[in-house]
């Protein structure tokens, strides 16, 4: 199987998904081949802080929030 994220509904998707997270829309969010990619470009969006990011970056977020949520989980017990 082979998923192509938004190339083929390009713009119109792209600016609806950064529409939902409140960030604000740029050609250049729209030519970056990652925005295509539907499992970076979810990642970008839900750890958006109004920075440029790349690949280590993004991860490097991801692992902030989830260690957050994880310690937020463990002083509830």
């Amino acid at each position: 199987m082979l998923h192509r994220g938004f190339e083929d509904n390009s713009i119109s998707a792209v600016r609806e998904f950064l529409n939902y997270y409140n960030i604000p829309f740029t050609p250049l969010e729209y030519f970056c081949y990652e925005m295509s990619n539907l499992l970076f470009f979810t990642l970008y969006c839900k750890t958006y802080n109004g920075e440029k990011v790349n690949l280590p970056i993004l991860y490097d977020r991801v692992i902030e929030h989830a260690d957050s949520n994880i310690s937020g989980f463990s002083e509830w017990n």
